[in-house]
């Protein structure tokens, strides 16, 4: 890489150009595998809800796609799927729930769900009821799905979610 390339980037709150990137020691980096979150049960706390706009390719053609997205942190793990790891590891992470709007009413409708399950509700604009959601604290599984072209690739994906209420209901056999 050339001495020459100024461009800035921006990784976390850092800005630095990709020149100092290229000369950064990796012998000092650990190792990622996956950033999947593994099987387990979950408290989470949406940190952030929002509508926005993602690139993507359809039919070799460039669109932007409305997306809903909820951002998750991990509160604390109840339950690990598979034995040896470690349920304090996971605390702090972040895990990423979203919705492609393809079709208006089934994409909308699932979005609803997903409102309903954690606990808002309500005849209010989207962007009402996302702002809602931000500080909400749920329970959820998480399953971990390979990718069907490419096994190495593990999706995270969240089920029975619920509130907090409903989750003690559920401990108390209610």
């Amino acid at each position: 890489m050339s001495e020459e390339n100024t461009t800035e980037v921006t990784i976390g709150e850092e800005v630095l150009d990709l020149a100092q990137l290229a000369g950064v020691d990796m012998s000092g980096i650990q190792e990622v595998r996956s950033l999947a979150l593994p099987a387990g049960q979950y408290l989470f706390k949406i940190k952030d809800a929002k509508l926005e706009s993602r690139e993507t390719t359809v039919d070799d053609e460039k669109i932007n796609r409305p997306v809903v997205d909820f951002e998750l942190e991990v509160m604390d793990c109840m339950a690990l799927v598979k034995e040896g790891l470690d349920p304090a590891s996971v605390i702090g992470r972040k895990h990423h729930h979203s919705f492609w709007i393809k079709d208006f009413q089934l994409d909308l409708g699932r979005v609803q769900a997903f409102l309903t399950d954690i606990g808002i509700v309500g005849n209010k604009p989207l962007n009402a009821l996302l702002n809602e959601a931000h500080g909400v604290e749920i329970v959820a599984d998480i399953i971990n799905v390979k990718n069907r072209d490419n096994p190495d690739i593990v999706y995270a994906n969240l089920r029975n979610i619920m509130t907090i209420v409903k989750f003690q209901a559920k401990m108390a056999g209610e």
